[in-house]
């Protein structure tokens, strides 16, 4: 028993031991990185270089902000609040201001939960050294300590917003600083040391200043992204006059692409582009490593798989597949030697990336053009945007906190940092104006930055947690596209007598019933719809709606707008989509062309009729023709002479095998013309292949245009006896058959294709 007591107290012991180590307080300590002639100060109140303040009645972005975790929890605070001079040392109280108050809402419902109170050197709260402040509440830590806190129970689980006004008014915008403090959050129920909770202060926006830019700040932050993961940030000796820290995952704006939002820029110009947030804050900061109780950690996610598919010309879908809800990187390097890349959030499942099909300086890819894609699972992905730092000469350094392994265990890497500060063009770029294969260690080092406070710099840093990524060569080809509208609208702006539109889609990935499609006019009146039509052409289907148009509705038609718009709704591709707008004014057109059609004839020809309701100084109609393999290269196939019949009909005789498309012009007796239809497509099926009976060569021959197939004869007698056959051949030679009448049957791959009586002499 006295073994087991004995190892007890050496376990105990041994954890009293190491806890001056952890830290206790929250505020000072970690802004001055626990060393009292350090400089760091918080941007309480008031106007200080149009940096971030913690002012009374403060959007969510600007506030300061304790989590208590249960209703018993105490807090205990501190403050030396001082004006903005500048240049003081920390042993001074000349720059004392005893004007300030300090109150404490409820977030769920802002009651005020303590305060205004008046922070002077008389009152409870005031630290007159930084030594204190670091060491934390004297009741707490020790004679070390503050001996004269304020003191108060917030009641209730949530967050609380701690606020600031000078002569308790929110009008009043006179600059003032904490030049050193302590909040510090204490559970009762463990008395002392033990009880301190750290990891409980945050904010989304920390405006700091280190009174000059000859002092240096040597803080060290904590970074809580959306997917929660807690990465470190240590300024590292950094020498800014007044700044503000915030972070994010998309760096200096959120409102274009994320290649741009993450540059570096000036204020004025983000201003000029309308960003009313610059840095964007968005996640939390703190000033420890965020209590795990209150902020778990998350787990780092997984690429499961991506593609590319195309939706149309100009809309491709990277579909990328992940575990779980965070951010991809999808970057495409194209042979020309640029790239585009994108970074977006993306949900647990398929999500579609979309890229418009353009290369790097803004030209459409080419088909057949193989493109490098490469997709990254980013797991706290965090951006740090920092406003008006004139020096880091020592650059940053990043460390990843938690978690630190993946979820099957394996250790995650150090992050590495990435820069864009192109658009920055004062001072000197130590590392280099950008880096985007990343950097190891303290990186990102410049000076002779931010000196104009009227114009500051946001100069952004990014780093991931962790990258998993998969690569594939993509080829363009038009051909592939799925989803594609396109509205049958005149270049000259004619509305014509009838109006059609077309979707186009492969059915070897989506079925008919999966797409939706509408049209929209803002005089829907002016439209009548004829007819909708389904029609397949090899693996593509297309929908065709046929309008009406009525010009007799006003002598002078207004100016309309048309809209046609696909939709696909497969779970293979989800986004894919294509829209079609115009605007035209009414012209009434010379014929009134009520319907253009076609079909085969049983004799193998392709008859095209159209029927007209008025034909106005009309001289003829021309009849044009293209192909399936050139379905935009349209030739004149015949000129019909307008009679003011109101039926027309042409005979395309023994027209090739394949797809034809067929449009209709109208011809003026001025030499005017235009568009009269729209195009009408038929399929002509190659013809079967025939048996032929040749008596002289004593023969039977497969006969079609093109002698080709894997074809089996066979020859049978009129008891049903085979008497002979052939495999993979065009001719069976009959040899010594005797006379009589015979049947040959033709398969192709075993599947009977046609027979033939024939009679031997």
């Amino acid at each position: 028993m006295r073994g087991k007591i004995h190892t007890l107290l050496i376990v105990i012991l041994a954890f009293i031991i190491t806890l001056p180590q952890r830290t206790w307080a929250e505020g000072s300590k970690e802004l001055l990185n626990n060393i009292a002639t350090n400089y760091g100060a918080v941007i309480i109140c008031g106007s200080f270089a149009n940096l971030n303040t913690f002012h009374y009645n403060n959007p969510v972005e600007e506030q300061l902000r304790l989590r208590i975790s249960n209703s018993t929890e105490q807090v205990y605070m501190c403050f030396n609040v001082c004006n903005t001079s500048g240049g003081e040392t920390y042993s001074s109280t000349s720059s004392e201001r005893y004007d300030t108050y300090v109150r404490v809402r409820r977030l769920s419902d802002n009651t005020l939960v303590f305060g205004p109170h008046l922070l002077t050197n008389t009152a409870a709260g005031y630290v007159a050294t930084p030594a204190p402040a670091i060491a934390g509440p004297a009741a707490l830590v020790g004679a070390a300590g503050y001996t004269d806190p304020i003191l108060f129970t917030p009641g209730a689980a949530g967050d609380y917003i701690i606020e600031f006004a000078v002569s308790n008014t929110v009008a009043n915008t006179t600059a003032r600083f904490a030049r050193f403090l302590d909040i510090t959050v204490h559970d009762p129920a463990m008395p002392g040391v033990p009880g301190i909770r750290t990891g409980r202060l945050h904010a989304r926006t920390w405006g700091l200043t280190c009174h000059g830019t000859s002092q240096r700040f040597w803080g060290m932050l904590y970074a809580y992204s959306a997917d929660s993961v807690v990465t470190s940030f240590n300024l590292n000796g950094m020498q800014p006059g007044g700044f503000d820290i915030t972070c994010n995952s998309y760096g200096v704006r959120s409102d274009l692409t994320s290649f741009i939002n993450r540059q570096s820029d000036f204020s004025v110009a983000l201003a000029n582009d309308g960003v009313t947030q610059p840095g964007a804050p968005d996640y939390r900061i703190f000033l420890n490593d965020p209590d795990i109780l209150e902020f778990p950690t998350g787990t780092v996610g997984e690429l499961r798989s991506f593609e590319v598919t195309p939706c149309s010309q100009l809309n491709y879908c990277v579909n990328v597949d992940v575990s779980k809800s965070g951010n991809v990187r999808v970057r495409l390097d194209f042979p020309n030697g640029t790239f585009r890349e994108f970074v977006e959030a993306v949900s647990t499942g398929v999500n579609c990336v979309e890229w418009d099909g353009l290369d790097g300086n803004g030209n459409a890819v080419d088909d057949g053009t193989a493109i490098d894609v490469t997709v990254g699972y980013l797991t706290g992905l965090t951006h740090l945007p920092l406003r008006d730092v004139e020096h880091n000469t020592n650059g940053f350094i990043i460390s990843l906190v938690r978690p630190t392994t993946t979820v099957d265990g394996d250790p995650l890497s150090p992050p590495l940092l990435y820069w864009d500060d192109s658009k920055i063009n004062t001072g000197t770029a130590t590392d280099g104006l950008t880096n985007f294969t990343g950097a190891s260690g303290a990186a990102h080092r410049w000076s002779n930055r931010g000196a104009d406070n009227n114009n500051q710099e946001w100069i952004n840093t990014w780093w991931y947690a962790n990258e998993t990524q998969d690569q594939i060569v993509f080829e363009v080809d038009s051909s592939a596209w799925i989803v594609t509208g396109v509205l049958n609208v005149p270049s000259s702006c004619e509305v014509q007598t009838t109006l059609t539109m077309y979707a186009r889609f492969r059915h070897s990935h989506v079925n008919i019933e999966d797409v939706s499609y509408a049209f929209t006019t803002n005089y829907p009146s002016y439209f009548m719809l004829l007819h909708t039509d389904t029609t397949q052409v090899a693996d593509s289907t297309f929908i065709i709606l046929t309008y009406a148009v009525d010009h007799h509705l006003n002598s002078q038609p207004p100016p309309i707008s048309l809209s046609w718009n696909v939709q696909s709704h497969t779970s293979e591709f989800p986004q894919c989509n294509s829209a079609s707008s115009h605007n035209c004014a009414m012209v009434v057109l010379p014929v009134d062309i009520l319907a253009f059609k076609g079909h085969k004839t049983r004799q193998g020809h392709h008859l095209l009729q159209w029927n007209t309701r008025r034909e106005d100084q009309l001289d003829s109609y021309l009849l044009e023709h293209a192909m399936e393999a050139d379905p935009g290269h349209f030739t004149p196939l015949a000129a019909v002479l307008a009679t003011g019949n109101s039926l027309y009909e042409y005979v395309h005789p023994n027209p090739a095998s394949g797809v034809h498309y067929y449009r209709l012009h109208y011809l003026n007796t001025d030499g005017s013309g235009g568009m009269a239809s729209n195009i009408v497509t038929l399929l002509m099926e190659p013809a079967p292949p025939q048996l032929n009976y040749s008596p002289g060569l004593q023969s039977i021959r497969v006969m079609q245009p093109q002698e080709q197939g894997n074809y089996t004869l066979k020859v049978f007698d009129m008891l049903g006896r085979e008497v002979t056959s052939c495999n993979q051949c065009h001719n069976l030679e009959l040899g010594d058959l005797v006379r009589g009448i015979y049947l040959v049957r033709l398969f192709d791959q075993h599947r009977f294709i046609t027979e033939k009586k024939f009679t031997i002499y």
